[in-house]
């Protein structure tokens, strides 16, 4: 039983240095507390904002690309901002054309 104590501690103070030096590689990462449970919540904040950011991109992105094809099939833009793809009656419901691009 106590070499089995042993071997376990062994492991688990042989891996504290690795994890102390992976922590200091990343200058994101807010410094550590000393409080494990302070620690996580930390971290799970810090993840929480990245994935938040990241969909934010993606979103953009989307709606960029989104607009540009809107504008390049577009035929002209009306004075409230919708775009018309037809020749016939050009935002006739729309407040008259404000634009026209073909």
């Amino acid at each position: 039983m106590k070499s089995l104590l042993g071997m376990t501690a062994a492991v688990i103070f042989a891996a504290l240095p690795l994890t102390t030096l992976a922590q200091q590689d990343d200058p994101n990462r807010p410094p550590r507390s000393g409080s494990v449970t302070q620690d996580f919540k930390n971290d799970a904040r810090q993840a929480g904002s990245e994935i938040k950011d990241d969909a934010k991109k993606v979103k953009t992105s989307a709606k960029n690309k989104t607009a540009k094809a809107e504008r390049k099939a577009a035929v002209a833009r009306c004075h409230d901002g919708v775009y018309s793809y037809t020749h016939k009656n050009t935002c006739s419901k729309h407040g008259g054309i404000k634009t026209r691009y073909k």
